[in-house]
Formats: C-alpha cells, sequence, structure tokens
C-alpha cells in the first residue's frame, strides 16, 4: 500500500500535478509534528520545498492547470521535423522531436495533416484539453472532427509564443542533422558551429557569401562576391561587378549597387545563409538598409574589420572581438581575403584593358589579334613605343604603314 502511494505521487509528479502532491506531504508533515515525529516532518519539509523550488523554475502559461500539446515544424528542402511541446497542469514539462522522411516534394501543410493523424491515432481517449498547431493543416475541418474539436491556430499572445518555441525546436533539430550529415562528409563543420554560436546567428552558415570593393589610384571602381560552402570555396559561383552607378570614391554606393544586383538575380538554391561585408559598422548599415528593403528575409549579414578584426551585427551597438586562436575567426579572414585577392585581379584585368584601349585603339586598322600580339611579343605600351619599325613588322599582320602608324600615335 505504501509503494502502491508513492508511485501514484510519481505519476502525478510526472504529469506535473505538483500541488496536489504538495497539499498531501503537508497533511503528513502536521500529522508527524502531532506525534512528535520531528525528523520525519522535518524531512517531509525537506520535500515540500524541493517541489515549491520546481513549481518557480517550470514556467506557468495557463492558470486553469489543463494539458495541452503545442506543435511547430521546420521544413528545408528534404528535411523536416515536428516539436511538440507538453504543457502539464498548465507548464510547459517536456518536448518531443519527431523527424519526418521523404517530405521535398510536400509543404507544411500536408505533412501537419499526416503527423496529427499518426500522432494521435492512438491517444483519441485521452487527447488534451487543447491542441495549438502552428500550421493550419490541409483539411483542418476532417482532421479538427478527427481530433473532437480540439484543434487551434494560435495568431497571438502565449499561444503563439509557444508556438514559436516549438518551431525553433524544430528549426535547431534540423540543424543539428545537417551538422552530423556534414560530419559524415567529413567537410570543414567546426569553424561553421563556432560563428553560429560565437555571434549567435540563427542557423548554422553552410553558405558565405563575401562582397569587397575595389577602387586603384581613384579609378576603376569594381567589386567582387566569392562565395563558400561548408568553409571551401565555390569558385564556379564567385561574381565580379563594374559598379556603374557611382560617380568617384563610394565604397558605401558601390556596395549598395553590389548588393542590389546580386539580390535581383538571386534564386533559392545559391541563396547564402551569412553575407559577410569587409568593412566597418558604416558600411554593414548601409548593406543591412538594402538586404532589409528586398524581399529576401532568411538571410543573416555581418561585417569584417581589418583593423582589429572585429565583427559587427546589424542592430548591435558593439563589435565582437574573438580571440585570433578561434577557427571561426580564421575562417572569416580567409573568406574576406579570398574576396580581396578576387576584386584585385579583376580589377588589375580592368586597368590593363582600359590602358590598352586609350592607347592602341588610336591607331586605326589595328585588330583585337593584332593588339594581342603586340603586347605579347613586347610585354607592355612602354615597350611598344621604344621598339623599332624592323621589330614591329616581325609582328604577325603588322605591316609597315601600320607600325609607322603605331609609332607615330605612340609618340
Amino acid at each position: 500500500e505504501d509503494y502502491r502511494k508513492i508511485v501514484d505521487k510519481a505519476m502525478l509528479f510526472l504529469k506535473g500535478k505538483n500541488n496536489e502532491i504538495i497539499e498531501d506531504l503537508q497533511c503528513q508533515m502536521k500529522d508527524k509534528s502531532s506525534t512528535m515525529d520531528y525528523e520525519k516532518a522535518a524531512e517531509i519539509r525537506d520535500k515540500i520545498r524541493h517541489l515549491r523550488k520546481i513549481n518557480n523554475n517550470t514556467n506557468l502559461f495557463f492558470t486553469d492547470q489543463k494539458d495541452r500539446d503545442i506543435i511547430g515544424i521546420y521544413k528545408e528542402n528534404d528535411r523536416a521535423a515536428v516539436s511538440v511541446l507538453k504543457v502539464l497542469s498548465g507548464k510547459l514539462l517536456n518536448k518531443q522531436i519527431y523527424a519526418l522522411d521523404n517530405v521535398k516534394d510536400h509543404g507544411k501543410q500536408k505533412l501537419i495533416a499526416e503527423f496529427l493523424k499518426q500522432y494521435y491515432i492512438n491517444k483519441l481517449d485521452n487527447l488534451p484539453y487543447s491542441i495549438f498547431s502552428q500550421v493550419e493543416p490541409r483539411d483542418y475541418d476532417s482532421i479538427n472532427d478527427f481530433l473532437k474539436n480540439k484543434l487551434h491556430i494560435p495568431k497571438r499572445g502565449e499561444k503563439k509564443v509557444l508556438i514559436t518555441i516549438a518551431k525553433e525546436n524544430a528549426f535547431n533539430y534540423v540543424e543539428e542533422q545537417k551538422l552530423k550529415h556534414l560530419r559524415k562528409k567529413n567537410r570543414t563543420i567546426f569553424p561553421i558551429k563556432e560563428l553560429k554560436d560565437k555571434l549567435g546567428l540563427i542557423k548554422l552558415p553552410r553558405k558565405i557569401v563575401c562582397l569587397d570593393i575595389s577602387t586603384i589610384q581613384g579609378s576603376d571602381t569594381v567589386s567582387s562576391l566569392v562565395y563558400f560552402e561548408n568553409g571551401k570555396p565555390k569558385k564556379k559561383e564567385y561574381r565580379n561587378y563594374i559598379i556603374k552607378t557611382v560617380n568617384g570614391l563610394d565604397d558605401f554606393a558601390s556596395m549598395k549597387e553590389t548588393l542590389q544586383r546580386y539580390i535581383t538575380k538571386l534564386e533559392d538554391n545559391d541563396k547564402p545563409d551569412l553575407i559577410v561585408i569587409d568593412g566597418g559598422k558604416g558600411q554593414l548599415n548601409s548593406a543591412f538598409k538594402v538586404l532589409s528593403a528586398s524581399t529576401i528575409k532568411d538571410i543573416e549579414m555581418i561585417s569584417l574589420a581589418k583593423r582589429m578584426e572585429e565583427v559587427f551585427l546589424p542592430k548591435k551597438k558593439h563589435s565582437i572581438i574573438m580571440p585570433r586562436s578561434s577557427s571561426a575567426l580564421r575562417l572569416l579572414i580567409k573568406v574576406r581575403d579570398e574576396a580581396h585577392r578576387f576584386a584585385i585581379n579583376f580589377h588589375r584585368k580592368k586597368r590593363s584593358g582600359r590602358i590598352l584601349k586609350s592607347d592602341l585603339d588610336k591607331v586605326k586598322g589595328i585588330g583585337e589579334t593584332a593588339k594581342f600580339l603586340l603586347l605579347k611579343k613586347f610585354g607592355s605600351i612602354k615597350s611598344i613605343k621604344k621598339a623599332s619599325m624592323l621589330e614591329l613588322i616581325q609582328v604577325k599582320g603588322i605591316g609597315q604603314k601600320t607600325a609607322q602608324k603605331i609609332l607615330k600615335e605612340l609618340n
């Protein structure tokens, strides 16, 4: 009989019905005190204290002490998970996570509908007081009839808060599954995980894009965009841009133009998780305005300032400085330096083309092939200027008259 009482109390405790246990323990404590069994009374008193402490540390969402289930879902490509929060006696006490398979071709409404039917098929005689779902299931009326009209879709208030918690649990589960997948593939995942944790990012930044502006000697402003996936460069996604709408030196405006052009042509398959801006707080704020004004809402953005390698986040006043030994910081530096290298190389090519165009194009009758062969033989415009007539006519396609024109125009 005593053992049965202990089991019953354990069941009440697991159901979150601590107040009933406390009331019973208080009666027992008084009985022990009245019989002067103070040692046992003190033992029961300590149990009551522990239970009250648990009550105080548990979020009370509903004062009516009724049970509720809160269901959230997260889906990304071929991965999905459903989170079920268990509110017992008004308190959030437990969560359950379920991975969903074969989800690529199914929307959230269908997935939730199928989940609800499978999850509650054997619980119909013991349904909670209410079931809150993040997503309205397909065939809502028939599903709600199946669940005895206990299904609700919250839009605001504490119920919506619980829905958000459930969705975040499902999201975190999918992120962890992606991490496991990356480990199996032996990819560079530890810096990515550290980056998420250190900067408090919402999701794992598996796809990182970095933008850099390059202006040398006051001319030919260009920008570059490099793309890293799982910590490694993906060069087929690299982009170069010639700045078209900005006159003079204006890195902020050049960054704005670059980002706008990139976002306009962005497709879902190539969408990055994180955009890194080369620069400080000012460059970040300028770029973040462009991102915020776009229809894309699930890309995060940071900037990396070179002077102290400090990281800035939007809407955060102070920067984050990670130790030099941090693998996350080394990854950011690697991405930023690659963007810088790519921009410089493109800038040099463009400047070379501009110089070639401004000098050799003065000479009528010289085609692109002849220009190429002249530069290949002499190495530079300066050397061509110094060349003799005999040396010039040795180049294929350059006759005596053309050679005379070249020397006349260049000199």
